[in-house]
């Protein structure tokens, strides 16, 4: 059971990978495939006929982050989502399957976590040693709640209910210390 759940998030993380990789060719000018694997059509600007799009800056579609790589604040927004589902339900063993689709988007928002920059303004005021600390404390803690996630999958798949509840509060706690830990205020 346990290598059937690893490789199912393992699936996850290579499905999110190769989301990021095809919008980072997308902004990069390669080519994407359309649905059905039909080649995508060509830019407005290489069509024949098509004029040359002006520049989009910070302030419009697709702003700072285009090109990026993965989007910190809709990451964990996607895990607080998914840890409020969690909590109504998780002690509901009929409710197994949905437990289970929370708990990969709650995996899939970590991991996409741990691949996004830290946002400008947290840590601005450290100089560039204390900085790299809080990054890696940062990576650190997010690798120690994709563990404990991880066990959360294991004790709903496992029908553990009571377990799987303490995981959950678990979570909510070490969330609540990161984002203590780095300034930030929780959303519930």
């Amino acid at each position: 059971m346990k290598t059937r759940s690893t490789a199912l998030v393992a699936g996850l993380l290579l499905a999110g990978i190769a989301t990021f990789a095809n919008a980072q060719n997308a902004t990069q000018g390669t080519p994407q495939n359309a649905p059905g694997g039909a080649p995508a059509k060509d830019p407005p600007a290489q069509r024949e006929g098509g004029g040359q799009r002006p520049p989009r800056g910070e302030g419009g579609p697709g702003g700072a982050r285009r090109g990026g790589g993965p989007n910190l604040e809709a990451a964990m927004k996607a895990m607080n989502g998914s840890l409020k589902a969690l909590k109504a339900n998780v002690a509901d063993a009929s409710k197994k399957d949905e437990n289970l689709k929370q708990v990969a988007i709650f995996q899939y928002g970590c991991a996409a976590s741990k691949a996004a920059p830290l946002p400008g303004d947290v840590g601005k005021e450290l100089d560039a040693d204390a900085k790299a600390k809080l990054e890696a404390t940062f990576r650190t803690d997010l690798r120690a709640v994709m563990g404990v996630a991880m066990q959360l999958e294991e004790a709903i798949i496992a029908g553990k209910t009571d377990e799987a509840a303490k995981l959950v509060t678990k979570l909510a706690e070490m969330r609540d210390a990161g984002h203590k830990a780095m300034g930030l205020k929780d959303e519930d």
